[in-house]
């Protein structure tokens, strides 16, 4: 019986000794969790908190402001674009406005995101009033560092400027302070009328169209029923249902009629 209850009771430690490790585990976890949160919020309101937070040395400024004063003409009437790459999580749209509008008028402003989820890649396209400034602004921000961080800041030749690189960009918003991704997200949330949900589904149903014809290409005679077939169930779902509409018109009509013959 001695050797019965001293294998219970250690039994009953190892137990004990696993439950403690268990709750222990979990406290550290949510302690961890907890310090990620508050990390992140102070990441994301550090520009705010801070406005000098993002700026460059004084001397590099200076240098930057005499040679535009000196080089820069204000007849011109060309506009220039730089790419600005290797962007931090909390350089949004109104902190890169703000930044780079100490060199010279920013015209437009288009930070690449997700189109899914809307958040940061991490290179901007930035539009100045004056060429000789969008050079100048290249050259002195190319290799760059800024708290850690060796930015890649390149002119773009006239020539290679897509047209509709600043297309649906919201210099409002900007000026304002919104970050895209906020508008990205309403935009997202917006319900979306009859007419908007035809043409996305038409889009879908043309670049699918675009994959079965390149599996033909390639030998492949794989059918599936896909968008196309969808969308044809829901046509005959709506004239069955518009049907049923006109039955039960017919037949409230056909009542009306009967009452009045009656009376």
């Amino acid at each position: 019986m001695k050797f019965s209850v001293e294998e219970n009771q250690k039994e009953n430690q190892k137990e004990n000794q696993k439950e403690n490790q268990k709750e222990n585990q979990k406290e550290n976890q949510n302690q961890n969790q907890n310090q990620n949160q508050k990390e992140q919020l102070n990441f994301q309101d550090s520009f705010e908190k801070n406005k000098n937070f993002i700026s460059i040395e004084k001397k590099v400024y200076d240098q930057l402001q005499n040679q535009i004063k000196n080089e820069v003409d204000s007849k011109e009437t060309e506009k220039g674009v730089i790419y600005f790459g290797h962007i931090p999580d909390y350089f949004a749209e109104p902190q890169l406005y703000k930044f780079f509008s100490q060199f010279g008028k920013v015209t437009n402003l288009k930070l690449s995101r997700n189109k899914k989820t809307g958040k940061s890649k991490h290179y901007a396209f930035i539009e100045f009033e004056f060429q000789k400034v969008a050079k100048i602004v290249a050259k002195t921000m190319d290799n760059y560092l800024i708290r850690n961080r060796i930015f890649e800041c390149k002119f773009i030749p006239p020539e290679d400027v897509r047209q509709d690189l600043f297309k649906n960009v919201q210099m409002k918003q900007i000026y304002k302070g919104i970050p895209t991704q906020e508008m990205f997200v309403e935009k997202f949330n917006k319900e979306k009328d009859k007419e908007e949900v035809e043409s996305h589904f038409q889009k879908l149903i043309s670049k699918e169209k675009q994959k079965r014809d390149q599996l033909k290409k390639r030998g492949f005679e794989y059918n599936f029923p896909g968008f196309e077939s969808f969308s044809k169930k829901q046509e005959k779902k709506e004239e069955e249902e518009e049907e049923i509409k006109k039955r039960k018109k017919n037949q409230s009509n056909q009542k009306k009629k009967s009452n009045q013959k009656k009376k």
